[in-house]
């Protein structure tokens, strides 16, 4: 997760000065819902990705590779040489008490800057959030589930499809099973 205002800039300038050849960028489309999207060629077998969420507009980098071990070592190197938040930062950000679109958008960033698998610092805030009195904060609770979808939240998404109060909400927690079940993330 990167924290500069003009965070596209900052990974820019990064790649210029390692000298990654800038490769694309795809245009953002919300209809189409397509992101931002820029690509760099770190080598011939690993890329640089910048993106921003379609949901939140966060910015995010990550690297692609077959080479995971060489991956994992360019993302460090990325992460020490970019304005990025660290765990500890967003971890803290989600428990901070703020309005309501605050605290929907600090839970969406943890989600976004989480493992791929399971986190339980995550997973415990999305369950609280899920119980906020704010549609919005319960809305990207059950967003936050997309990041890292897991069978254990396979019951609470079952309980915001049948006791949610928004009907929206209960639609797309039903929808949000559905996806679980179309890419294979069963029961726990």
């Amino acid at each position: 997760m990167l924290r500069a205002a003009d965070a596209a800039g900052a990974v820019s300038r990064y790649a210029a000065t390692y000298k990654f050849p800038f490769e694309k960028e795809i245009a953002p489309d919300q209809a189409k819902d397509i992101a931002r999207h820029l690509t760099w060629a770190i080598t011939s077998q690993v890329r640089l990705h910048y993106s921003e969420d379609l949901e939140t507009g966060l910015p995010y980098i990550y690297v692609s590779t077959a080479l995971v071990d060489i991956g994992l070592g360019y993302m460090r190197h990325a992460e020490q040489h970019l304005p990025v938040y660290t765990w500890d930062e967003l971890v803290a950000g989600a428990d901070v008490q703020l309005a309501p679109p605050g605290r929907a958008q600090s839970l969406l960033r943890l989600a976004l800057g989480s493992p791929r698998e399971y986190e339980p610092a995550l997973a415990n805030r999305v369950f609280r959030a899920g119980r906020d009195p704010d549609q919005g904060v319960r809305y990207a609770a059950l967003y936050a589930t997309s990041y890292s979808p897991d069978p254990k939240y396979r019951p609470f998404l079952r309980h915001l499809a049948a006791n949610d109060p928004s009907p929206d909400i209960r639609e797309d927690a039903t929808y949000m099973l559905e996806t679980f079940d179309e890419i294979g993330v069963g029961e726990a």
